[in-house]
């Protein structure tokens, strides 16, 4: 629906245990074209999802295409926008089964004020996503915290390599992103402060980019807004 249409393709078959999110990011294409989920491949009416490649011609040198899909058989397909459009591209999938992360979630532990907790990244995983630090896509920690009350809240966190920080309403949803800092005075310390309303909310520990990875402390303080 986005485009490729006369162009050459190449398709992945990829399967689904569980309700998953799926992330697939093209870096430095030769072409221009459009990515795409089919649950049956060839047949466009069974499209989930396309988003277009412009080509690092028109100086796009990143297209990410982000989709949460049932458990299921799918088809990833990537094409050529015409048939005079083709080449490489170097492409990355990352899978986020959302039932473990949902339970990850439910069971993270519970920060509470003025007390200061001690951890490493180091040998996770990258199950969180945010709006800065270059999409955060290091290794994560997650954290709960409940607000009783409408109250003034900062988060610092101190860390010995370039950490980042983010805050969301959802666990598993990241358009519910209350709050995100990289660089709070230098890279080895970042600073959310925010007025919250009574709730759940989650807090990730997490890196600059990729490969940001360590040990850090985190300290949560709540005050009258």
């Amino acid at each position: 629906s986005c485009g490729g249409q006369g162009g050459a393709d190449v398709v992945y078959a990829m399967n689904l245990a569980n309700r998953s999110r799926v992330e697939v990011k093209v870096r430095e294409s030769e072409f221009a074209g459009a990515m795409y989920f089919q649950r049956t491949c060839g047949q466009a009416n069974t499209e989930v999802q396309c988003t277009a490649i412009e080509g690092a011609a028109a100086g796009q040198n990143e297209t990410t295409m982000t989709a949460t899909l049932p458990a299921g058989r799918y088809n990833l397909v990537f094409d050529g926008a015409r048939p005079d459009t083709f080449g490489s591209a170097t492409v990355n999938v990352q899978v986020t089964d959302l039932q473990a992360l949902e339970r990850s979630c439910r069971t993270a532990p519970l920060l509470r004020p003025g007390r200061t907790v001690n951890g490493n990244t180091n040998g996770g995983s990258d199950d969180f996503q945010a709006s800065c630090a270059g999409n955060a896509g290091s290794n994560d920690v997650l954290y709960r915290l409940r607000i009783t009350r409408r109250s003034r809240v900062r988060i610092d966190m101190s860390s010995d390599y370039d950490g980042a920080l983010h805050l969301r309403r959802d666990c598993t949803d990241q358009t519910t992103e209350v709050a995100c800092n990289d660089d709070e005075g230098d890279n080895r310390h970042s600073r959310i402060e925010q007025t919250l309303d009574p709730g759940t909310y989650f807090v990730v520990v997490d890196g600059f980019r990729t490969g940001n990875e360590g040990a850090y402390s985190l300290e949560v303080a709540v005050s009258r807004p």
